[in-house]
Protein backbone atom coordinates (compact mmCIF):
# COMPACT_ATOMS: atom_id res chain seq x y z
CA UNK A 1 0.00 0.00 0.00
CA UNK A 2 1.29 3.53 -0.71
CA UNK A 3 2.59 5.69 2.11
CA UNK A 4 0.77 8.93 2.91
CA UNK A 5 4.19 10.44 2.68
CA UNK A 6 6.83 7.90 1.62
CA UNK A 7 9.21 6.87 4.38
CA UNK A 8 12.32 8.94 3.81
CA UNK A 9 15.09 6.76 2.35
CA UNK A 10 18.50 7.57 0.96
CA UNK A 11 18.97 7.20 -2.81
CA UNK A 12 22.24 5.32 -3.15
CA UNK A 13 24.20 4.48 -6.28
CA UNK A 14 24.71 0.80 -7.06
CA UNK A 15 28.45 1.29 -6.77
CA UNK A 16 28.13 2.27 -3.11
CA UNK A 17 25.92 -0.73 -2.35
CA UNK A 18 28.53 -2.95 -4.01
CA UNK A 19 31.31 -1.27 -2.05
CA UNK A 20 29.61 -1.87 1.30
CA UNK A 21 28.83 -5.50 0.49
CA UNK A 22 32.37 -6.29 -0.67
CA UNK A 23 34.38 -4.56 2.02
CA UNK A 24 32.55 -6.02 4.99
CA UNK A 25 32.02 -2.56 6.46
CA UNK A 26 29.12 -3.84 8.54
CA UNK A 27 31.28 -6.24 10.51
CA UNK A 28 33.10 -5.68 13.79
CA UNK A 29 36.88 -5.82 14.13
CA UNK A 30 38.21 -8.55 16.42
CA UNK A 31 41.09 -6.57 17.86
CA UNK A 32 39.07 -3.47 18.65
CA UNK A 33 36.12 -5.45 19.98
CA UNK A 34 38.39 -7.23 22.45
CA UNK A 35 38.57 -4.01 24.39
CA UNK A 36 34.77 -4.14 24.83
CA UNK A 37 32.00 -1.74 23.81
CA UNK A 38 31.78 1.42 25.87
CA UNK A 39 28.82 3.63 26.55
CA UNK A 40 28.62 6.96 28.31
CA UNK A 41 25.43 7.33 30.27
CA UNK A 42 23.43 10.54 30.48
CA UNK A 43 24.13 12.81 33.49
CA UNK A 44 22.57 11.96 36.81
CA UNK A 45 19.32 13.92 37.19
CA UNK A 46 18.93 16.51 39.93
CA UNK A 47 15.77 17.36 41.83
CA UNK A 48 14.88 20.05 39.24
CA UNK A 49 16.43 18.61 36.09
CA UNK A 50 16.54 15.23 34.42
CA UNK A 51 18.86 14.21 31.57
CA UNK A 52 17.89 14.90 27.96
CA UNK A 53 21.22 14.13 26.29
CA UNK A 54 21.52 10.97 24.17
CA UNK A 55 23.26 7.86 25.41
CA UNK A 56 26.43 7.16 23.41
CA UNK A 57 27.35 3.59 22.50
CA UNK A 58 30.70 2.84 20.82
CA UNK A 59 31.23 -0.18 18.58
CA UNK A 60 33.28 -1.16 15.53
CA UNK A 61 32.11 -1.64 11.94
CA UNK A 62 34.81 -3.03 9.70
CA UNK A 63 37.88 -1.12 10.82
CA UNK A 64 36.05 1.99 11.95
CA UNK A 65 34.85 2.90 15.43
CA UNK A 66 31.37 4.41 15.48
CA UNK A 67 29.98 6.41 18.39
CA UNK A 68 26.23 6.04 18.01
CA UNK A 69 24.10 8.60 19.82
CA UNK A 70 20.84 6.94 20.89
CA UNK A 71 17.98 9.25 21.83
CA UNK A 72 16.40 11.21 23.19
CA UNK A 73 12.91 9.92 22.42
CA UNK A 74 10.64 12.93 21.81
CA UNK A 75 6.94 12.40 22.65
CA UNK A 76 4.02 14.28 21.16
CA UNK A 77 0.27 13.96 20.62
CA UNK A 78 -2.24 11.24 21.43
CA UNK A 79 -1.90 8.17 19.22
CA UNK A 80 -3.57 4.86 18.52
CA UNK A 81 -1.20 2.66 20.51
CA UNK A 82 -1.17 -0.12 23.04
CA UNK A 83 0.73 2.06 25.51
CA UNK A 84 -0.28 5.17 27.37
CA UNK A 85 -1.09 7.21 24.24
CA UNK A 86 1.03 9.48 22.11
CA UNK A 87 3.87 8.83 19.70
CA UNK A 88 7.58 9.12 20.44
CA UNK A 89 10.36 9.64 17.89
CA UNK A 90 13.77 8.12 18.65
CA UNK A 91 16.84 9.71 17.09
CA UNK A 92 19.95 7.70 16.13
CA UNK A 93 23.00 9.69 15.05
CA UNK A 94 26.42 8.38 14.03
CA UNK A 95 29.41 10.27 15.36
CA UNK A 96 30.92 13.11 13.37
CA UNK A 97 33.66 11.87 11.09
CA UNK A 98 31.99 8.52 10.40
CA UNK A 99 32.59 7.70 6.75
CA UNK A 100 29.63 7.82 4.40
CA UNK A 101 30.09 4.18 3.46
CA UNK A 102 29.90 3.10 7.09
CA UNK A 103 27.01 5.46 7.86
CA UNK A 104 25.05 3.95 4.99
CA UNK A 105 25.94 0.41 6.05
CA UNK A 106 24.79 1.24 9.57
CA UNK A 107 21.39 2.36 8.31
CA UNK A 108 21.02 -0.79 6.24
CA UNK A 109 21.98 -3.06 9.14
CA UNK A 110 19.50 -1.39 11.49
CA UNK A 111 16.69 -2.35 9.16
CA UNK A 112 14.66 -5.40 8.29
CA UNK A 113 15.53 -6.48 4.76
CA UNK A 114 13.06 -9.36 4.75
CA UNK A 115 10.04 -7.44 5.99
CA UNK A 116 10.79 -3.88 4.87
CA UNK A 117 12.69 -3.29 1.61
CA UNK A 118 13.80 0.28 2.37
CA UNK A 119 16.96 0.97 4.40
CA UNK A 120 16.56 2.53 7.82
CA UNK A 121 16.19 1.66 11.52
CA UNK A 122 13.04 -0.48 11.27
CA UNK A 123 14.58 -3.32 13.33
CA UNK A 124 15.19 -1.13 16.39
CA UNK A 125 12.92 -1.91 19.37
CA UNK A 126 12.09 -0.28 22.71
CA UNK A 127 12.13 -2.48 25.82
CA UNK A 128 10.57 -1.99 29.25
CA UNK A 129 12.41 -4.57 31.37
CA UNK A 130 10.19 -4.12 34.44
CA UNK A 131 6.83 -4.22 32.71
CA UNK A 132 8.31 -6.85 30.37
CA UNK A 133 7.07 -5.29 27.14
CA UNK A 134 8.61 -4.53 23.76
CA UNK A 135 7.56 -1.69 21.44
CA UNK A 136 7.78 -2.07 17.67
CA UNK A 137 8.10 0.82 15.19
CA UNK A 138 4.85 2.69 14.64
CA UNK A 139 3.08 2.16 11.33
CA UNK A 140 1.47 4.77 9.13
CA UNK A 141 -1.91 4.72 7.36
CA UNK A 142 -0.32 2.54 4.63
CA UNK A 143 0.75 -0.02 7.30
CA UNK A 144 4.46 0.63 6.73
CA UNK A 145 6.86 1.48 9.55
CA UNK A 146 7.48 5.18 10.08
CA UNK A 147 11.20 5.98 10.03
CA UNK A 148 13.88 7.80 8.09
CA UNK A 149 17.43 6.80 7.28
CA UNK A 150 18.47 10.45 7.09
CA UNK A 151 21.04 11.65 4.56
CA UNK A 152 24.70 10.72 4.93
CA UNK A 153 25.62 12.88 1.90
CA UNK A 154 24.50 16.15 3.50
CA UNK A 155 27.15 18.62 4.71
CA UNK A 156 25.74 18.06 8.19
CA UNK A 157 24.38 14.51 8.05
CA UNK A 158 20.70 14.18 8.96
CA UNK A 159 20.24 11.58 11.73
CA UNK A 160 18.07 8.48 11.49
CA UNK A 161 14.78 8.51 13.36
CA UNK A 162 11.97 6.03 14.03
CA UNK A 163 8.53 6.39 15.66
CA UNK A 164 7.15 4.27 18.52
CA UNK A 165 4.28 4.29 20.99
CA UNK A 166 5.17 6.74 23.72
CA UNK A 167 6.51 4.97 26.83
CA UNK A 168 5.20 5.91 30.26
CA UNK A 169 8.51 6.56 32.03
CA UNK A 170 11.23 9.18 31.89
CA UNK A 171 13.64 6.72 30.26
CA UNK A 172 13.39 3.70 28.01
CA UNK A 173 15.77 0.90 26.97
CA UNK A 174 16.57 0.40 23.29
CA UNK A 175 17.73 -2.74 21.47
CA UNK A 176 19.86 -1.55 18.56
CA UNK A 177 21.22 -4.16 16.11
CA UNK A 178 25.04 -4.05 16.06
CA UNK A 179 25.27 -1.63 19.00
CA UNK A 180 23.52 -3.84 21.56
CA UNK A 181 21.15 -3.09 24.44
CA UNK A 182 21.23 0.60 25.38
CA UNK A 183 19.67 1.33 28.78
CA UNK A 184 18.12 4.52 30.21
CA UNK A 185 17.64 6.53 27.04
CA UNK A 186 15.88 9.82 27.98
CA UNK A 187 12.21 10.38 27.11
CA UNK A 188 11.30 14.05 26.67
CA UNK A 189 8.26 16.05 25.56
CA UNK A 190 8.11 17.89 22.25
CA UNK A 191 6.20 20.62 24.16
CA UNK A 192 9.25 21.23 26.35
CA UNK A 193 11.70 23.47 24.41
CA UNK A 194 14.56 22.46 26.66
CA UNK A 195 13.94 18.78 25.99
CA UNK A 196 13.24 18.75 22.25
CA UNK A 197 15.60 16.38 20.49
CA UNK A 198 16.99 16.57 16.96
CA UNK A 199 13.97 14.78 15.40
CA UNK A 200 10.22 15.09 15.89
CA UNK A 201 7.32 13.40 14.14
CA UNK A 202 6.98 16.03 11.40
CA UNK A 203 10.56 15.28 10.34
CA UNK A 204 9.70 11.73 9.27
CA UNK A 205 6.03 11.72 8.20
CA UNK A 206 3.17 13.97 7.19
CA UNK A 207 0.74 11.74 9.08
CA UNK A 208 -0.45 13.14 12.43
CA UNK A 209 0.18 11.13 15.56
CA UNK A 210 -3.46 10.08 15.86
CA UNK A 211 -3.27 8.34 12.44
CA UNK A 212 -0.40 6.08 13.47
CA UNK A 213 -0.65 2.67 15.11
CA UNK A 214 2.06 1.25 17.31
CA UNK A 215 2.27 -2.24 18.77
CA UNK A 216 3.40 -2.72 22.36
CA UNK A 217 3.75 -6.47 22.87
CA UNK A 218 4.07 -8.50 26.04
CA UNK A 219 7.30 -10.44 26.42
CA UNK A 220 6.44 -14.14 26.67
CA UNK A 221 8.62 -16.96 27.96
CA UNK A 222 9.18 -20.48 26.71
CA UNK A 223 11.06 -23.21 28.58
CA UNK A 224 11.74 -26.90 28.08
CA UNK A 225 12.73 -29.64 30.44
CA UNK A 226 15.48 -32.01 29.29
CA UNK A 227 14.37 -34.03 26.31
CA UNK A 228 11.45 -31.64 25.67
CA UNK A 229 9.30 -33.74 27.97
CA UNK A 230 7.75 -30.63 29.58
CA UNK A 231 7.33 -27.48 27.50
CA UNK A 232 5.96 -24.32 29.13
CA UNK A 233 4.66 -21.22 27.35
CA UNK A 234 4.00 -18.29 29.68
CA UNK A 235 1.96 -15.39 28.34
CA UNK A 236 0.26 -12.55 30.16
CA UNK A 237 -3.18 -14.16 29.87
CA UNK A 238 -2.36 -17.88 30.00
CA UNK A 239 0.26 -20.44 30.98
CA UNK A 240 0.31 -23.53 28.77
CA UNK A 241 2.29 -26.61 29.80
CA UNK A 242 2.65 -29.51 27.36
CA UNK A 243 3.73 -32.84 28.85
CA UNK A 244 4.82 -35.55 26.42
CA UNK A 245 2.42 -38.46 26.79
CA UNK A 246 5.21 -40.93 26.09
CA UNK A 247 6.89 -39.97 29.37
CA UNK A 248 3.61 -40.38 31.27
CA UNK A 249 2.01 -43.48 29.75
CA UNK A 250 2.79 -46.74 27.97
CA UNK A 251 1.32 -47.08 24.45
CA UNK A 252 -2.50 -47.39 24.43
CA UNK A 253 -2.59 -47.02 28.21
CA UNK A 254 -3.92 -44.46 30.68
CA UNK A 255 -1.85 -45.90 33.54
CA UNK A 256 0.91 -43.54 34.67
CA UNK A 257 4.46 -44.87 34.39
CA UNK A 258 7.51 -44.59 36.61
CA UNK A 259 8.72 -41.33 35.05
CA UNK A 260 5.39 -39.54 35.30
CA UNK A 261 5.88 -37.94 38.72
CA UNK A 262 8.95 -35.93 37.74
CA UNK A 263 7.24 -34.51 34.66
CA UNK A 264 4.00 -33.74 36.49
CA UNK A 265 5.86 -32.13 39.38
CA UNK A 266 7.72 -29.88 36.93
CA UNK A 267 4.44 -28.92 35.28
CA UNK A 268 2.66 -28.41 38.58
CA UNK A 269 5.34 -26.04 39.83
CA UNK A 270 4.43 -23.69 36.96
CA UNK A 271 0.82 -23.56 38.15
CA UNK A 272 1.62 -23.40 41.85
CA UNK A 273 3.58 -20.19 41.30
CA UNK A 274 0.22 -18.39 41.00
CA UNK A 275 -2.16 -17.81 43.92
CA UNK A 276 -5.27 -18.81 41.95
CA UNK A 277 -6.96 -19.26 38.61
CA UNK A 278 -8.63 -21.87 36.40
CA UNK A 279 -6.93 -25.00 35.06
CA UNK A 280 -8.03 -27.21 32.18
CA UNK A 281 -6.25 -30.56 31.75
CA UNK A 282 -6.55 -31.64 28.12
CA UNK A 283 -5.55 -35.01 26.68
CA UNK A 284 -4.36 -35.40 23.07
CA UNK A 285 -3.46 -38.46 21.01
CA UNK A 286 -1.93 -39.17 17.61
CA UNK A 287 -3.96 -40.22 14.58
CA UNK A 288 -3.52 -43.98 14.99
CA UNK A 289 -6.77 -45.88 15.76
CA UNK A 290 -10.30 -44.55 15.39
CA UNK A 291 -11.57 -41.12 16.39
CA UNK A 292 -13.82 -42.59 19.08
CA UNK A 293 -11.02 -44.66 20.59
CA UNK A 294 -8.63 -41.70 20.62
CA UNK A 295 -11.16 -39.38 22.29
CA UNK A 296 -11.83 -41.96 25.01
CA UNK A 297 -8.10 -42.56 25.57
CA UNK A 298 -7.38 -38.83 25.71
CA UNK A 299 -10.08 -38.29 28.37
CA UNK A 300 -8.78 -41.15 30.51
CA UNK A 301 -5.22 -39.91 30.24
CA UNK A 302 -6.21 -36.36 31.16
CA UNK A 303 -8.10 -37.62 34.21
CA UNK A 304 -5.15 -39.75 35.33
CA UNK A 305 -2.80 -36.80 34.98
CA UNK A 306 -5.18 -34.53 36.86
CA UNK A 307 -5.58 -37.00 39.73
CA UNK A 308 -1.85 -37.51 40.12
CA UNK A 309 -1.12 -33.80 39.77
CA UNK A 310 -3.54 -33.12 42.64
CA UNK A 311 -1.50 -35.40 44.89
CA UNK A 312 1.76 -33.64 43.99
CA UNK A 313 0.55 -30.02 44.04
CA UNK A 314 -2.17 -28.39 46.12
CA UNK A 315 -4.84 -27.49 43.56
CA UNK A 316 -7.32 -26.23 46.15
CA UNK A 317 -7.08 -22.63 44.91
CA UNK A 318 -7.79 -23.54 41.30
CA UNK A 319 -10.91 -24.51 39.43
CA UNK A 320 -9.93 -27.68 37.54
CA UNK A 321 -11.70 -29.38 34.62
CA UNK A 322 -10.71 -32.31 32.38
CA UNK A 323 -11.16 -32.62 28.61
CA UNK A 324 -10.12 -35.01 25.84
CA UNK A 325 -9.54 -33.92 22.24
CA UNK A 326 -8.24 -37.14 20.72
CA UNK A 327 -6.42 -36.44 17.46
CA UNK A 328 -8.41 -33.31 16.59
CA UNK A 329 -5.80 -30.72 17.67
CA UNK A 330 -2.37 -31.90 16.49
CA UNK A 331 0.66 -29.98 17.72
CA UNK A 332 2.72 -30.89 14.64
CA UNK A 333 1.74 -31.59 11.03
CA UNK A 334 2.41 -34.93 9.38
CA UNK A 335 2.07 -38.62 10.12
CA UNK A 336 5.70 -39.59 10.71
CA UNK A 337 6.98 -40.86 14.07
CA UNK A 338 8.30 -37.44 15.18
CA UNK A 339 5.00 -35.67 14.45
CA UNK A 340 2.93 -38.37 16.13
CA UNK A 341 5.14 -38.28 19.23
CA UNK A 342 4.68 -34.49 19.44
CA UNK A 343 0.91 -34.90 19.14
CA UNK A 344 0.66 -37.40 22.00
CA UNK A 345 0.56 -35.08 24.98
CA UNK A 346 -1.29 -33.83 28.03
CA UNK A 347 -1.79 -30.09 28.03
CA UNK A 348 -2.34 -27.92 31.09
CA UNK A 349 -4.06 -24.66 30.17
CA UNK A 350 -3.93 -22.33 33.13
CA UNK A 351 -5.57 -18.89 33.23
CA UNK A 352 -4.42 -16.91 36.29
CA UNK A 353 -7.01 -15.06 38.32
CA UNK A 354 -7.15 -11.31 37.63
CA UNK A 355 -4.16 -9.54 39.19
CA UNK A 356 -2.76 -12.91 40.31
CA UNK A 357 0.94 -12.38 39.67
CA UNK A 358 3.31 -15.32 40.13
CA UNK A 359 5.67 -15.52 43.05
CA UNK A 360 8.93 -13.71 42.22
CA UNK A 361 11.05 -16.84 42.58
CA UNK A 362 9.20 -18.55 39.75
CA UNK A 363 7.93 -15.63 37.72
CA UNK A 364 10.59 -15.67 35.06
CA UNK A 365 11.43 -19.26 34.30
CA UNK A 366 10.76 -22.87 35.18
CA UNK A 367 11.49 -24.25 38.67
CA UNK A 368 15.04 -23.34 39.60
CA UNK A 369 17.56 -26.10 39.07
CA UNK A 370 14.95 -28.81 38.51
CA UNK A 371 16.53 -31.88 36.96
CA UNK A 372 20.08 -32.55 35.83
CA UNK A 373 21.87 -30.35 33.34
CA UNK A 374 22.05 -32.21 30.02
CA UNK A 375 25.33 -33.34 28.54
CA UNK A 376 26.78 -30.91 26.01
CA UNK A 377 26.26 -31.71 22.34
CA UNK A 378 29.31 -29.75 21.16
CA UNK A 379 32.45 -27.95 22.36
CA UNK A 380 32.43 -26.41 25.86
CA UNK A 381 34.39 -23.46 27.28
CA UNK A 382 33.88 -20.57 29.65
CA UNK A 383 32.16 -17.52 28.23
CA UNK A 384 35.36 -15.49 28.45
CA UNK A 385 37.45 -18.15 26.66
CA UNK A 386 34.92 -18.80 23.92
CA UNK A 387 34.46 -21.83 21.68
CA UNK A 388 35.33 -22.43 18.04
CA UNK A 389 32.68 -23.96 15.80
CA UNK A 390 32.46 -24.60 12.07
CA UNK A 391 29.47 -24.08 9.83
CA UNK A 392 30.10 -24.93 6.16
CA UNK A 393 32.62 -24.50 3.34
CA UNK A 394 35.52 -24.27 5.77
CA UNK A 395 34.07 -21.25 7.61
CA UNK A 396 34.82 -21.18 11.33
CA UNK A 397 33.69 -18.82 14.08
CA UNK A 398 34.73 -18.16 17.66
CA UNK A 399 31.83 -17.36 20.00
CA UNK A 400 32.43 -15.49 23.29
CA UNK A 401 30.24 -14.07 26.03
CA UNK A 402 32.35 -12.35 28.72
CA UNK A 403 29.28 -11.43 30.83
CA UNK A 404 25.54 -10.90 30.89
CA UNK A 405 23.77 -7.88 32.40
CA UNK A 406 20.78 -7.99 34.71
CA UNK A 407 18.41 -5.13 33.80
CA UNK A 408 15.19 -5.21 35.81
CA UNK A 409 13.44 -8.50 35.03
CA UNK A 410 15.68 -9.41 32.10
CA UNK A 411 19.17 -10.71 31.38
CA UNK A 412 21.02 -9.16 28.42
CA UNK A 413 23.75 -11.03 26.59
CA UNK A 414 25.91 -9.32 23.98
CA UNK A 415 27.58 -12.26 22.26
CA UNK A 416 30.82 -11.68 20.36
CA UNK A 417 31.09 -13.73 17.16
CA UNK A 418 34.44 -13.60 15.31
CA UNK A 419 35.09 -15.29 11.98
CA UNK A 420 38.41 -17.09 12.38
CA UNK A 421 38.66 -19.16 9.18
CA UNK A 422 37.28 -19.33 5.66
CA UNK A 423 38.14 -18.01 2.22
CA UNK A 424 35.14 -15.70 2.11
CA UNK A 425 33.16 -13.41 4.39
CA UNK A 426 30.21 -15.32 5.85
CA UNK A 427 27.01 -14.42 7.66
CA UNK A 428 26.30 -15.81 11.12
CA UNK A 429 22.57 -16.42 10.76
CA UNK A 430 22.95 -20.19 10.43
CA UNK A 431 25.30 -20.29 13.43
CA UNK A 432 22.93 -19.06 16.14
CA UNK A 433 19.46 -19.91 14.80
CA UNK A 434 17.20 -22.94 15.05
CA UNK A 435 16.57 -22.73 11.31
CA UNK A 436 13.07 -22.05 10.02
CA UNK A 437 11.70 -23.48 13.28
CA UNK A 438 11.50 -20.85 15.97
CA UNK A 439 12.41 -21.37 19.62
CA UNK A 440 8.99 -22.94 20.28
CA UNK A 441 9.34 -25.44 17.46
CA UNK A 442 6.93 -23.56 15.20
CA UNK A 443 7.64 -22.90 11.51
CA UNK A 444 8.58 -19.30 10.75
CA UNK A 445 10.88 -18.56 7.81
CA UNK A 446 11.35 -14.94 8.94
CA UNK A 447 13.39 -16.09 11.97
CA UNK A 448 15.77 -18.45 10.18
CA UNK A 449 18.62 -15.92 10.55
CA UNK A 450 17.73 -14.87 14.11
CA UNK A 451 19.53 -15.78 17.34
CA UNK A 452 16.77 -18.19 18.42
CA UNK A 453 18.95 -21.09 19.55
CA UNK A 454 20.91 -19.42 22.38
CA UNK A 455 19.34 -20.71 25.59
CA UNK A 456 20.09 -20.52 29.30
CA UNK A 457 20.46 -23.79 31.22
CA UNK A 458 19.06 -23.85 34.75
CA UNK A 459 19.59 -27.40 35.92
CA UNK A 460 17.45 -29.51 33.62
CA UNK A 461 15.48 -26.53 32.35
CA UNK A 462 16.28 -24.83 29.06
CA UNK A 463 15.17 -21.16 28.99
CA UNK A 464 14.76 -19.63 25.54
CA UNK A 465 15.05 -15.91 24.72
CA UNK A 466 11.94 -13.81 25.30
CA UNK A 467 9.63 -13.67 22.33
CA UNK A 468 6.56 -11.66 21.41
CA UNK A 469 3.69 -11.57 18.94
CA UNK A 470 4.73 -9.11 16.24
CA UNK A 471 1.53 -8.83 14.18
CA UNK A 472 -2.18 -9.60 14.15
CA UNK A 473 -1.50 -12.97 12.48
CA UNK A 474 0.17 -14.23 15.66
CA UNK A 475 3.68 -14.50 14.17
CA UNK A 476 6.48 -14.33 16.73
CA UNK A 477 9.94 -12.88 16.88
CA UNK A 478 12.59 -13.34 19.57
CA UNK A 479 13.86 -10.44 21.66
CA UNK A 480 17.24 -10.85 19.99
CA UNK A 481 19.01 -9.77 16.86
CA UNK A 482 16.95 -11.19 14.02
CA UNK A 483 18.55 -10.57 10.61
CA UNK A 484 22.11 -11.84 10.88
CA UNK A 485 22.64 -12.01 7.12
CA UNK A 486 25.42 -9.50 6.40
CA UNK A 487 28.90 -10.97 5.89
CA UNK A 488 31.46 -10.66 8.66
CA UNK A 489 34.93 -11.47 7.31
CA UNK A 490 37.97 -13.22 8.77
CA UNK A 491 39.35 -11.34 11.76
CA UNK A 492 36.16 -9.33 12.25
CA UNK A 493 33.62 -9.54 15.06
CA UNK A 494 29.90 -8.98 15.19
CA UNK A 495 28.01 -8.41 18.43
CA UNK A 496 24.70 -10.28 18.71
CA UNK A 497 22.25 -9.24 21.43
CA UNK A 498 19.94 -11.74 23.14
CA UNK A 499 17.52 -11.00 26.01
CA UNK A 500 16.34 -13.76 28.38
CA UNK A 501 14.11 -13.86 31.47
CA UNK A 502 16.03 -13.03 34.62
CA UNK A 503 17.44 -16.05 36.45
CA UNK A 504 18.88 -16.41 39.96
CA UNK A 505 22.57 -16.84 40.60
CA UNK A 506 25.85 -15.06 39.94
CA UNK A 507 26.67 -17.01 36.77
CA UNK A 508 24.77 -18.58 33.89
CA UNK A 509 25.39 -21.26 31.27
CA UNK A 510 24.47 -20.45 27.67
CA UNK A 511 23.81 -23.44 25.44
CA UNK A 512 23.17 -23.77 21.72
CA UNK A 513 21.92 -27.32 21.44
CA UNK A 514 21.19 -29.64 18.55
CA UNK A 515 17.45 -29.27 19.14
CA UNK A 516 15.07 -31.38 17.05
CA UNK A 517 11.83 -29.80 15.91
CA UNK A 518 8.85 -31.03 13.97
CA UNK A 519 10.60 -30.17 10.71
CA UNK A 520 13.38 -32.69 11.29
CA UNK A 521 16.28 -33.45 13.66
CA UNK A 522 18.95 -30.90 14.48
CA UNK A 523 17.35 -28.12 12.44
CA UNK A 524 19.54 -25.37 13.89
CA UNK A 525 23.19 -24.36 13.90
CA UNK A 526 26.13 -26.33 15.34
CA UNK A 527 25.93 -27.02 19.10
CA UNK A 528 28.22 -25.41 21.66
CA UNK A 529 28.15 -24.36 25.32
CA UNK A 530 29.52 -21.36 27.25
CA UNK A 531 29.84 -21.85 31.01
CA UNK A 532 30.54 -19.65 34.05
CA UNK A 533 29.30 -16.45 32.45
CA UNK A 534 29.18 -13.82 35.23
CA UNK A 535 25.98 -11.84 35.81
CA UNK A 536 26.54 -8.09 36.31
CA UNK A 537 24.17 -5.24 37.09
CA UNK A 538 21.12 -4.87 39.39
Amino acid sequence: MPVRRPVTALAVAATLVSLVGCTGQDATDATDAATGDTSSEAPTPTATERPTAPVVRSFVMGKETVDLEVGPLVVEGPGDSDGDGGIGVLTLRASEGTSRDVAFALGVRLGNALLDPKPGPSAVRLVDPRERTVSLPARGPDDRPVFTMGDVFADEPVPMAVAFAAPSGDTVDVLVPLAGYVADVPVVSAADPSGTGPAVLADITDAPAEDLTARVATLDTYTEQVGRTVRTRTQAEQVTVDIAADVLFAPDSADLGADADAALAAAGAQIAAYPGGTLVVVGHTDDVASDAYNVDLSVRRAQAARDRLGSLVDLGAYGVTVEGRGESEPAAPGRDDAARAANRRVELRFIPAPDADPEPATASAAPTGMGTEPAADGPVATGAEGVRVGVRDGVEFEVRLPEVRRVGEVLVGEVEVEQTAGDRAADIGSLLSSGVWDGRGEFDATTQSAATNLTLLDGGTRVFPFDYVRNDDGDRHPLADRFLTSPVGVGQVQTVTVVWPAAPGDTVTVDSAATPHAGGPDAGGPPFRLTDVPVRGD
